[in-house]
């Protein structure tokens, strides 16, 4: 009897560890719970998915995370579409966002007049409107393209910094950013500007690790089956679409910003999931 008792217990032992496989995700979009549990949606699409574990990384900044990623110490991170980082990983091109993160909102000083004179990227440059942006972030290159001047940091706290120091007109944030970030500006003059709405193609999209294909396999076939079933549809609007509105997106004066940066397949996706279509020059 203990014979059996022992063998039973050793092949729950070895079903339950297998079942707590860990993949480590960045720190910074696994604490997004948007994007932690449509990661965790993916997975639970499949059977093979549900023997994994989300875990966070370490505390990492974007360009040291992508880092980490090709060398094997991370499994997935997301971020803006980018043709570097599609070709020394594994991309999913199937957006998380449906494309939000190309539409983008201001934190900005409430003395600021500049908003109110802006109606074209000629007026931005011309009034030598700049952007606060990170340095290994995809957009600083989007913005250099529209000839617009901008003042980078690696890290994001120094950013939200220099824009209460007024050093820069817009600390550009997605829209869904910005709801999640207005705490770090309580008892400052910031404010969300309400005029101007800044969009050019751009999705976030998933990389994984370019050593765990099988990873990238269930993955892509869970992401199929939330769109065959439309959770990745109801998923985004339960979670966007009252963002969308309380920010009066389409009340806005629309600046539109080219962006060549995007490899055929990240714009193809961004045209066919998104909740915009952009015709390439």
């Amino acid at each position: 009897m203990k014979v059996v008792f022992s063998f039973i217990f050793l092949v729950t032992f070895s079903l339950c560890t297998q079942a707590q496989e860990k993949l480590i995700v960045w720190d910074k979009i696994y604490q997004r719970e948007y994007l932690r549990n449509f990661l965790q949606m993916a997975l639970n699409h499949t059977e093979e998915g549900k023997q994994y574990q989300l875990v966070p990384s370490i505390a990492l900044e974007q360009g040291d995370a992508f880092d980490y990623l090709t060398q094997g110490n991370i499994d997935i991170f997301i971020s803006a579409a980018d043709k570097n980082r599609e070709s020394s990983s594994l991309p999913i091109f199937v957006p998380t966002d449906r494309g939000l993160l190309g539409f983008r909102l201001c934190f900005t000083q409430k003395s600021n007049p500049i908003f109110e004179q802006i109606r074209s990227v000629d007026a931005m440059i011309k009034l030598d409107f700049s952007f606060g942006v990170g340095s290994d972030w995809p957009d600083l290159g989007i913005y250099q393209q529209n000839a617009i001047k901008t003042v980078s940091d690696k890290i994001n706290s120094n950013l939200t910094a220099m824009i209460i120091d007024e050093k820069f007109d817009c600390y550009s944030r997605s829209v869904y950013e910005i709801d999640e970030e207005l705490h770090l500006y309580e008892g400052t003059d910031i404010i969300v500007d309400e005029n101007l709405l800044f969009i050019y193609p751009n999705a976030e999209f998933i990389y994984i690790n370019p050593h765990k294909s099988e990873v990238h396999a269930i993955l892509l076939q869970g992401i199929d089956a939330m769109l065959k079933d439309d959770t990745y549809f109801t998923y985004f609007d339960d979670n966007y679409a009252d963002v969308l509105r309380n920010h009066g997106i389409y009340d806005r004066k629309l600046i539109f910003l080219e962006n060549n940066q995007l490899s055929e397949q990240a714009i193809d996706a961004v045209n066919r999931f998104g909740v915009a279509t952009f015709i390439q020059n």
